[in-house]
């Protein structure tokens, strides 16, 4: 959550930017973990759900309101797992495998986070 915040302060651009790279490396160091510790998608890899959330908040003006609903709408949608998700993660293997399932989780979350902005002004959305 404070890289979030971090991100809240820059320019969306250059936010996006951020996240782009974050994912990329995410997606390195999960195929890294899974060689070295040998299973697909260990629990011990978390790297990916910080890949989610950041997707999450995006161009979300970051508050205590925002922050609280942004997480809890991130972890229904990676638990829950609705479609296209599902069949990611059944899917797509190696470290894109782990990451991509909570990106996608995190598309839906921002997505999701937009809406409730909208719907009861939590702030402007960026």
């Amino acid at each position: 959550m404070p890289i979030c915040y971090l991100l809240s302060g820059l320019h969306i651009g250059l936010s996006v930017i951020a996240v782009v790279l974050f994912i990329g490396f995410s997606i390195a160091v999960a195929s890294a973990a899974e060689k070295i510790l040998n299973q697909n998608d260990p629990a011990q890899i978390v790297i990916d759900e910080i890949a989610g959330i950041l997707v999450t908040f995006v161009g979300i003006p970051f508050n205590l309101q925002t922050a609280v609903l942004g997480f809890i709408i991130f972890r229904v949608f990676d638990i829950l797992k609705p479609p296209p998700i599902r069949w990611m993660d059944a899917t797509v293997s190696g470290g894109s495998g782990v990451v991509v399932d909570d990106v996608v989780a995190g598309i839906y979350a921002n997505l999701m986070l937009r809406l409730f902005i909208f719907i009861f002004g939590f702030g402007a959305v960026s």
